[in-house]
């Protein structure tokens, strides 16, 4: 009999873990949200609370969580290359300078044009990241869209991901 209601207390213990997980995957996917334009072309939706930081460099527009280790950072790799087999090697290059490590490479369409998704690992003061990265030609430049968060955050934050690239149109 104690074997069974031990046994009884772990499956409505999982369910209501279950119920949480849904919840939560379900708030996050509601979570209010805006349109930011990067002045570059393009905009994309980000959760409501994020704010914008300082671009430098090449990283012409960054946005991101004041409260939490998620950001999109907009980078220019210069002007769009007719060889795209060509630019996507030297675009794969300049990642893995920088200490990023591709582990997927795959076709995708962006505002509705062909595009590449990346998805790559690096190592931060933090520990390990996940950058989700979209390549978009816009006005004559090529930008990379990287959305970066904690390896161990990624799963929570899938829908919020999949919204920011999914909401890229372009404006000029």
């Amino acid at each position: 009999m104690r074997s069974r209601i031990a046994h009884f207390a772990v499956a409505r213990a999982a369910v209501a873990a279950l119920v949480l997980l849904i919840l939560a995957t379900a708030t996050l996917a509601d979570v209010a949200t805006k349109t930011v334009d990067t002045g570059l072309g393009f905009t994309f939706v980000v959760p409501d609370t994020w704010i914008k930081g300082t671009p430098s460099g090449n990283n012409k527009f960054i946005i991101g969580s004041e409260e939490e280790d998620f950001a999109v950072i907009v980078t220019d790799f210069g002007p769009a290359q007719q060889d795209e087999g060509a630019a996507l090697a030297i675009y794969r290059e300049s990642f893995a300078k920088s200490g990023f490590t591709l582990q997927t490479e795959t076709e995708a369409t962006i505002a509705g044009k062909p595009s590449k998704r990346l998805i790559f690992l690096l190592e931060t003061a933090n520990g390990k990241a996940h950058a989700e990265v979209a390549m978009v030609n816009s006005d004559g430049e090529t930008y990379a869209i990287l959305v970066v968060t904690p390896v161990d955050e990624i799963e929570k934050r899938r829908a919020t991901i999949a919204k920011i690239f999914d909401s890229i149109a372009l404006t000029k």
